[in-house]
């Protein structure tokens, strides 16, 4: 049974950590910045299959975490989960009513018990690929003060990513949707 969805998911900045989905280390899943990302970037097909994005994440903590997932989708487009080359779960099981970030929900995944240190997680899919937006890890156990993500080998996101645009561009500023790049902005980089 697919779990539910919900659109928004205040995280507790001292049990929970947010790797953006366009930060993977190996794959071949595109990056999307305008076409279909009107409230941030997300990944999904990009032309060849399966589409695969691996994160390796070092955990400061052993313990469980809850793995909730950021999408976009119009259909359902259920996607594999490995961790450290096990196959977990499905997740991204569940219509979020739009292909647009704008209409993206949080989908509580998996809960996982792991040891602290490195962790790979993979997503795997055979064809279209719903829009991943965010993966988001909420401890069991407070993180360790001072503690922050560090993944040198993560992909960066670099202005001017070539997507093709199909729906018009409307001026103006999206004032929700900056505020959740401001704010991820803080999160990754610190004031």
């Amino acid at each position: 049974e697919a779990p539910p969805i919900s659109p928004s998911c205040e995280a507790n900045p001292t049990h929970a950590f947010i790797i953006p989905a366009w930060a993977f280390d190996r794959g071949n899943a595109q990056t999307f910045t305008k076409e279909y990302a009107d409230a941030g970037p997300m990944i999904a097909y990009g032309g060849e299959s399966p589409v695969v994005a691996e994160y390796d994440i070092e955990f400061p903590t052993a313990t469980e975490y809850r793995l909730r997932v950021q999408y976009a989708a119009a259909e359902p487009r259920p996607v594999t989960l490995a961790v450290d080359g096990r196959v977990v779960t499905n997740i991204c099981r569940s219509v979020t009513g739009s292909w647009n970030t704008s209409g993206a929900g949080w989908e509580a995944s998996a809960l996982l018990p792991l040891t602290a240190g490195k962790h790979t997680f993979k997503l795997e899919r055979n064809g279209s690929f719903p829009h991943v937006m965010n993966l988001r890890f909420d401890s069991a156990l407070p993180l360790p003060a001072g503690w922050v993500v560090n993944r040198p080998t993560a992909r960066k996101l670099v202005a001017g990513i070539p997507t093709p645009t199909v729906t018009p561009h409307e001026p103006g500023v999206n004032l929700p949707a900056l505020r959740r790049a401001i704010e991820d902005l803080v999160r990754t980089y610190g004031d």
